[in-house]
């Protein structure tokens, strides 16, 4: 978008510029050519008769006169007028001045204001999709997450299941992790209405088994070969129990047995592509699912300073799914994590607590 003020004004509204005009020097030729005319025919009466002198004097006179006229004209008109163009020149080029500012700043105005238009135009694209698609939030991370609405939701009755999936999940059962104090509330909850044979939320973790093959496979992309190697020459197949996914693995699952006998827990032998959580109410419109996408994004540096790949878990955005075709994908995968994965038995004889878990109790259906 481009303006540009002329420095003159149009060829033929624009003032003159002090040359005499067309007319002026066509009616001078035409004086001179007359005036010529006239002198010789002056000349040829006097030549035919003497009493014509004084008319001849006169008519010579009077051309002389109608020269005389024109060329003053002529000259106040290229000096006179050169200067009255001037002066008219230079009082419009300071009328222009203001106008010229505010157009610059004008142009100025409008091109920011296209580029906003054009923001505007794509953030009401993304918002579009996220309504077509079931996004009603997003997270910067889990403990945003945690922090503004998780853990107020897993107080609150009207939430009737809880289903999530990750490698650890050690946010949730971990003893210092963010959610430990919620997650054990909740589970003396649950027990309390269970002895007042009252109805329970179902609540239902599936993580990653510490000795699978997968499990094998990322310690080796988060540690390094060098990890494995070394391990594997000094503690032969039990080299993985170095390792932070295990230790993470030996925290949950112990802490599991000790103090969440009201969470049914399953294991599988898979690396989850995502962090998935389900919180389902009685009411569909507080029903949500939240979702984390893994990724093996975060660069370390081994001992000879070779590149190590961690798990990205914890740090890219959450996205809040509350309805859908989303939201019923991802209800569903939860459902269909719990049905191929092994659900991991009560290995310690002492519980905190003095009642049995029910491990008879299967998944309710999703659709319910």
């Amino acid at each position: 978008m481009e303006m540009n003020i002329p420095d003159n004004m149009d060829k033929d509204n624009r003032p003159s510029d002090g040359r005499p005009s067309r007319i002026l020097l066509a009616a001078l030729v035409f004086i001179v050519l007359f005036a010529l005319g006239l002198f010789g025919v002056v000349d040829v009466l006097r030549t035919k008769s003497t009493g014509l002198d004084a008319l001849c004097g006169g008519l010579r006179d009077a051309a002389t006169a109608l020269l005389v006229g024109a060329t003053i004209a002529l000259i106040f008109e290229v000096v006179v007028q050169r200067r009255a163009s001037k002066a008219s020149e230079s009082v419009v080029q300071k009328s222009l001045a203001p106008i010229r500012s505010f157009l610059s700043d004008l142009q100025v105005r409008l091109e920011d204001l296209h580029a906003k238009s054009r923001a505007t135009v794509e953030l009401s694209h993304v918002m579009t999709v996220a309504q077509h698609t079931g996004i009603t939030d997003i997270f910067e991370n889990r403990k945003e997450l945690f922090d503004r609405e998780v853990r107020k939701r897993l107080e609150q009755p009207d939430v009737k299941r809880i289903l999530m999936v990750g490698v650890s999940l050690r946010d949730f059962f971990a003893g210092d992790a963010p959610l430990y104090e919620t997650m054990t509330a909740l589970n003396e909850t649950i027990r309390r209405l269970r002895r007042e044979k009252k109805p329970t939320p179902e609540v239902a973790a599936v993580i990653m088994k510490g000795d699978c093959a997968d499990a094998d496979l990322r310690i080796t992309i988060e540690e390094g070969t060098e990890f494995r190697d070394t391990e594997r020459q000094l503690h032969g197949e039990s080299w993985r129990e170095k390792s932070r996914l295990w230790s993470d693995w030996k925290r949950v699952t112990d802490s599991w047995e000790l103090h969440f006998d009201q969470v049914a827990l399953y294991e599988f032998e898979h690396l989850p592509t995502g962090w998935v959580l389900l919180l389902e109410s009685s009411d569909p419109a507080k029903s949500a699912v939240y979702v984390e996408q893994y990724h093996y994004g975060r660069l370390n540096r081994g001992p000879s300073d070779n590149a190590i790949y961690s798990c990205l878990g914890g740090k890219c955005p959450v996205l809040k799914f509350a309805h859908g075709d989303a939201y019923e994908i991802f209800r569903n995968h939860l459902r269909a994590m719990c049905e191929a994965s092994t659900k991991r038995e009560a290995q310690k004889v002492t519980r905190a607590n003095n009642v049995p878990e029910d491990t008879s109790r299967k998944l309710a259906d999703p659709q319910h």
